[in-house]
């Protein structure tokens, strides 16, 4: 459904008649109620008692705790916006993907028209990697692909391409078909050399589209065909390509990540077609090792549960852990969608794209036993932090404490102390008191007992 948001009050009470402010809010908060009522922990502020509330008859939210004082609360609207620290503008938009209803979103006349140029850029430079791939040049990389188990079907359906060997083929091309030249730099398909000549960004590569979730092209990937390296690159930021904000896939994986409830990411694109191929057709990829806090939201707002599948050889665990840690020191709201990661690794040390491809049913295990992420992160300390020195392991523990403090039951802190206790080879009384929260652990470690005495 396309409306125009032109006005907004129509907008706004349209987006609450499909959707529900519970399953919004679900994605965040683990609540517990009936029809009328629903509780759970503060989202915003650390707690152990349920104070949040949810009623779902008028589709508002309230907070009681004593750091919100009653003070918080409002619509889906509100909630959006304070939690993901957006504006109004932006919780519209958001709001109106995840109930289905599509605006016409208002831009500036200067910004749509150079818009328009570089999609015509991108558009135009398609067609030509396309028609690259079909012709008598295009042989090899055709045998590459279907060595790699995808059948002429699937060639064309994800629209390969191929960037020539030539220097400035596609420069040469973009010129023929009336493409500004500033369009053809600001889309990333040309560059400027020393020597003041432009040439092809992408050459002698393997050509992938990458499109955003609404399936407008913004980019591509390019894969080396003459062991070149870097083996991939992609189209550098642009005004429409940001890779961080990016899950490639996504435009296909959409509406089963939303039927299953579960979005899969991997790391590369030949992982994501693959997995598609074989009808597992809720997999995304992002695009290399550094998944981004922006991706993971992205993978929230359809999926209620995030199962991460990346590099599980030693190195490729050590970058993927070193990279959750960056981000729960730098995101605070991750703490708010933990719960809904996990981690599934393939203990043969294979590639997603050759376990999919050499047995399914053993890829359908890996996912289905994926591991939380606090206990991912918990087993694999070791690969980061030196654990037999002090101030390393106050660190490993304050990242652990950062990740689960802030919005967790306390069973399930519970849990992580013991978990961590264990890890770290420290009787629970004695794990390091956090810094994140200021305050001392909670629940309070458990006490051993021993004839009725309790330990000193």
């Amino acid at each position: 459904m396309t409306v125009s948001n032109n006005n907004q009050h129509d907008v706004v009470d349209l987006i609450k008649t499909q959707l529900s402010i519970t399953d919004v809010v679900s994605k965040y908060v683990d609540l517990k109620g009936n029809s009328r009522l629903m509780k759970g922990l503060c989202p915003f502020y650390p707690e152990n008692t349920p104070s949040f509330v949810i009623y779902p008859e008028s589709q508002i939210f309230k907070c009681y705790c004593g750091s919100c004082a009653g003070t918080s609360g409002g619509d889906i609207f509100s909630f959006i916006m304070r939690i993901e620290n957006i504006n109004f503008v932006e919780a519209l938009n958001m709001c109106a993907e995840l109930a289905g209803v599509k605006l016409n979103k208002y831009q500036p006349k200067k910004a749509k028209s150079i818009k328009k140029d570089l999609t015509h850029a991108l558009e135009s430079a398609t067609d030509f990697f396309k028609n690259s791939l079909n012709s008598r040049y295009g042989l090899p990389a055709s045998n590459y692909l279907k060595d790699r188990g995808f059948s002429e079907k699937h060639i064309k359906e994800y629209n390969f391409g191929l960037s020539p060997t030539g220097l400035s083929t596609l420069v040469d091309h973009l010129k023929k078909v009336g493409v500004k030249s500033n369009s053809a730099v600001e889309s990333g398909l040309v560059q400027k050399w020393a020597d003041n000549t432009w040439h092809d960004f992408f050459v002698d590569r393997l050509i992938i589209e990458i499109r955003d979730e609404d399936n407008n092209l913004v980019g591509f990937g390019g894969r080396s065909l003459n062991n070149k390296t870097p083996k991939y690159i992609n189209t550098p930021q642009t005004e429409l390509f940001n890779k961080s904000e990016l899950l490639f896939g996504l435009n296909l994986a959409k509406k089963d990540i939303l039927k299953s409830k579960e979005c899969v990411i991997v790391e590369g694109y030949m992982d994501v077609f693959a997995a598609h191929s074989e009808g597992f057709n809720n997999v995304v990829a992002c695009m290399g090792t550094s998944l981004t806090f922006n991706q993971l939201n992205k993978a929230k707002k359809y999926a209620d549960k995030i199962i991460l599948c990346l590099d599980s050889d030693i190195a490729g665990k050590r970058a993927s852990v070193n990279n959750l840690i960056k981000l729960i020191n730098s995101h605070d709201n991750l703490s708010h969608i933990h719960k809904s990661i996990y981690i599934a690794s393939i203990d043969s040390g294979k590639d997603p794209d050759d376990l999919i491809r050499q047995d399914p049913s053993e890829w359908e295990k890996v996912i289905s036993e994926g591991t939380p992420l606090y206990k991912h992160l918990i087993n694999n300390l070791d690969l980061v932090y030196d654990l037999t020195d002090n101030n390393q392991i106050n660190d490993a523990a304050n990242v652990v404490y950062k990740l689960v403090f802030q919005n967790t039951d306390s069973h399930s802190q519970d849990q992580t102390l013991s978990l961590l206790s264990t890890k770290l080879n420290i009787n629970r009384e004695k794990l390091p008191t956090p810094k994140i929260l200021n305050r001392n652990l909670s629940p309070k470690p458990i006490s051993n007992k021993t004839n009725g005495k309790q330990n000193p």
